[in-house]
């Protein structure tokens, strides 16, 4: 039997820079030094003026980039689309695994990021879709058979791993321990510490259960971001996740 790993919880949780601001996300990053080392570049700072020297120093100084703008585009623009990012020297990046985006545009996606570090992500289901929205939208039972769908072809297609609620983390690994890849990666939002609000999500979890269900990395942006002490938040999900890994 293969002897356990030790993981080591800071490194896996990645903090959401949902902001408005160059400056604040800046600041953020400041305060939670040392600490947190993984960081996310969504859509709300994207089309920022300066978010590439962001990411550019984030990278420099040692610190991991997710880069999720949830590409959706035809086989070249992908392919290019993931050859910059890994050039960027970014850890993860995001796609979507609607039927739009193909299986030739997913191959050419993951022949862009050759020689370099960067794992794709595939999208699942957004946390924030309830099993009426996948009915109505993807003539599916619920939103875990949605995700159930996308990830067997994110695992037969060898993408690095998914975006995926905690909910459906053990379906996921038990689809990817069938196809032998226990490499697969499962990153979780809608992650939500006790105490705190769900806000728009519908699918959240507390980080301990993300764990134990068989999420790698926790994806953690309000609960830190609208702290009052955003190091103090950052530090109690770490611990908690640790005590789950440690079990795990």
């Amino acid at each position: 039997m293969a002897e356990k790993q030790h993981v080591v919880a800071g490194k896996r949780l990645i903090v959401a820079l949902d902001v408005a601001a160059l400056k604040e996300a800046q600041a953020i990053v400041s305060e939670l030094d040392g600490l947190v080392s993984f960081f996310k570049i969504g859509l709300w700072m994207h089309v920022l003026p300066g978010i590439a020297d962001l990411a550019a120093e984030l990278v420099s100084s040692g610190k991991q980039v997710f880069w999720d703008v949830k590409g959706h585009d035809i086989p070249e623009t992908l392919r290019g689309y993931t050859a910059a990012a890994g050039r960027a020297g970014f850890s993860f990046l995001t796609i979507h695994s609607s039927g739009e985006v193909t299986d030739e545009a997913i191959r050419f996606a993951i022949d862009g990021k050759k020689g370099t570090g960067l794992k794709i992500l595939a999208v699942t289901a957004l946390t924030s879709m309830s099993d009426d929205e996948a009915r109505s939208l993807y003539g599916v039972n619920s939103a875990s058979a949605l995700v159930a769908e996308r990830a067997r072809r994110a695992i037969a297609l060898g993408l690095d791993g998914v975006i995926a609620s905690a909910r459906e983390a053990a379906m996921i690994r038990k689809l990817a321990a069938e196809r032998d890849r226990q490499d697969f990666l499962i990153v979780t939002p809608g992650i939500r510490p006790s105490g705190s609000t769900a806000d728009d999500q519908k699918r959240i979890t507390r980080p301990s259960e993300a764990i134990n269900n068989g999420a790698d990395y926790l994806v953690v942006g309000r609960p830190i971001l609208q702290a009052h002490d955003r190091r103090r938040a950052a530090r109690a999900i770490i611990d908690e996740m640790q005590r789950a890994f440690d079990q795990r």
